[in-house]
């Protein structure tokens, strides 16, 4: 089961984010990167990897995120920029899409253990 983690922060520069529980592994960040590119249809507009840190741009449909892992905070999806309050229920939505989709398997995810689908996403 996974759990979503909402953080506020005050800093301006900074913003709201959507915490994945307990997927919080650099691994786990290939089986959320799979679901939104094959299950859910978003594009890939840009990535980073670095030693502690991975980032995903996905776009969709005029909304884009940012689905990011950080040793200090998991995966987690954001956007980079300041967003209305609209836009963060939007992306709130979208957590709960995902975390219920693994729950009850629609992502069709069955069979399939998140190192199959590691494996799958890392050989693309």
């Amino acid at each position: 089961m996974i759990i979503i983690k909402k953080y506020e922060t005050k800093i301006k520069k900074l913003y709201t984010f959507f915490e994945f529980v307990p997927c919080n592994s650099w691994e786990d960040f290939e089986v959320f990167r799979f679901i939104f590119k094959e299950r859910l249809g978003y594009e890939i507009e840009n990535e980073f990897e670095a030693i502690y840190a991975r980032s995903c741009i996905f776009k969709k449909n005029d909304f884009t995120f940012e689905l990011f892992f950080h040793d200090d905070y998991g995966n987690c999806i954001a956007n980079p920029k300041k967003q209305s309050k609209e836009y963060y229920k939007k992306l709130e939505e979208l957590a709960n899409e995902i975390a219920e989709g693994v729950a009850t398997n629609r992502f069709e995810l069955q069979g399939m253990s998140w190192s199959e689908i590691q494996k799958e996403t890392s050989s693309q």
